[in-house]
């Protein structure tokens, strides 16, 4: 009888380690699922128009005294660049920055040119995992029409 009772213990002690491993892993794959989808993405509404995911073509990398991130979205055939001190840190800024906007190749924005009022929020900031996170709002006076509009989006983005 002992040794029944021996055999059903370690038959359960080895389904609870496998179940705990199991689990584990489950939640490191989750984790690593939501890093890979999370980073390199910049969304970007302007006016009343739809929401763009700029993922197609994607690059960000420290240049000079700036941190550059450019994407564009192959559907819209429209693009967005920031141009970011590397070091700045966690907080809400109206200077210091700059931000583009182009669709087919056709500046819609700058916000060093045309903007009357713009602002950087950044959320989080990782320079030792080079991983950038934040929010934007633009007011501008869009090159091609003359038009005043808004762009507002966010950003999510690993760099080099």
């Amino acid at each position: 009888m002992k040794t029944k009772n021996n055999l059903i213990k370690i038959t359960l002690s080895i389904l609870l380690i496998g179940f705990m491993f199991t689990a584990c892993k489950k939640e490191e794959d989750e984790a690593d699922n939501v890093d890979a989808t999370a980073n390199n993405i910049v969304k970007m509404k302007v006016d009343n128009d739809a929401e763009i995911v700029y993922k197609d073509n994607f690059s960000a990398g420290v240049l000079g005294d700036k941190l550059i991130i450019g994407a564009s979205d192959n559907a819209s055939g429209g693009d967005v660049e920031f141009f970011i001190d590397p070091d700045i840190a966690t907080g809400t800024y109206s200077t210091g920055f700059s931000i583009s906007h182009g669709v087919n190749g056709q500046a819609v924005f700058t916000t060093i040119t045309n903007s009357t009022s713009s602002t950087l929020t950044i959320t989080k900031h990782d320079t030792s995992a080079n991983h950038i996170e934040g929010t934007f709002s633009v007011d501008f006076n869009d090159n091609n029409t003359g038009a005043s509009r808004h762009a507002e989006g966010s950003f999510n983005v690993k760099y080099l």
